[in-house]
């Protein structure tokens, strides 16, 4: 979040120095950062949960057809 660049723009405009920038911390706690609302949060971590669940399922179906493969070869040259 920190680094986008709106939030970067906030951030420049706030600091101080010349050499070297520094923002207090009170600066930092007036920075408005856009936060997903809850049920756009469950929404987000629902997708990545179905999307865990498919890559587990489809290396799962790897390991099967690796295995499939490798007892096929063994029979063939025994």
């Amino acid at each position: 979040m920190l680094r986008s660049s709106s939030i970067r723009k906030k951030i420049i405009f706030l600091a101080q120095g010349i050499s070297r920038y520094n923002i207090s911390k009170n600066k930092m706690m007036e920075i408005e950062m856009p936060i997903p609302s809850i049920d756009e949060q469950k929404q987000i971590g629902e997708y990545f949960r179905n999307l865990d669940r498919l890559i587990t399922l489809h290396q799962r179906k790897y390991d099967k057809s690796t295995n499939v493969k490798k007892s096929m070869l063994e029979n063939m040259f025994v």
